[in-house]
């Protein structure tokens, strides 16, 4: 799999998360039906998923690693149109308003004892779920047009299949049981 196709692949699976997480832990209908069924496994489930998104959101937008959306635009920055430089400052722009940076350093990779509850300090990011799944998106159109640029117009994953219904779906077989 090319470095591309990668970023392709993995911008889709973050995406099937984030829409599953919106239907399990956002729906009120599917917050009460988890809630009722097993609230401490799903709290755990709830917990995984938020943190594994927002490194994976790291992964791929902080710092200049090899396959974060910096270094593969660095890379292949001979073929970048108008429009792609276009796409590229959009997500520069959607990834800022998420302000995600300290939540993720002080709480979810390196659990600073200045966050712990009791001693007063709150940290928050500012994820919206349109703003995240416009970032995500956007990021596919711009490294989809660069392989585009490059002649490359196969995909490694259907994008098109967000895996909407699929925690509703979890949700109604648990309220059959």
């Amino acid at each position: 799999m090319s470095d591309l196709d990668w970023f392709v692949y993995e911008t889709t699976r973050i995406r099937r998360v984030v829409q599953t997480y919106l239907e399990l832990f956002i729906d009120k209908h599917s917050v009460e039906t988890l809630t009722n069924t097993a609230s401490e496994v799903f709290a755990i489930i709830q917990r995984s998923m938020h943190d594994e998104i927002l490194i994976s959101l790291s992964r791929l937008y902080e710092g200049k690693e090899q396959l974060s959306q910096y270094s593969l635009v660095s890379k292949y920055k001979e073929v970048l149109t108008d429009s792609l430089e276009e796409l590229k400052l959009q997500t520069g722009e959607l990834f800022e308003k998420l302000d995600l940076k300290d939540y993720r350093n002080s709480k979810v990779a390196h659990n600073s004892r200045e966050v712990y509850p009791f001693n007063g300090k709150i940290i928050k990011h500012s994820i919206d779920s349109e703003i995240l799944i416009s970032l995500l998106e956007t990021s596919q159109k711009l490294i989809i047009g660069i392989k585009l640029e490059l002649g490359k117009n196969s995909l490694p994953v259907m994008i098109n299949e967000k895996y909407e219904g699929k925690g509703s779906k979890l949700v109604q077989k648990l309220c059959e049981i």
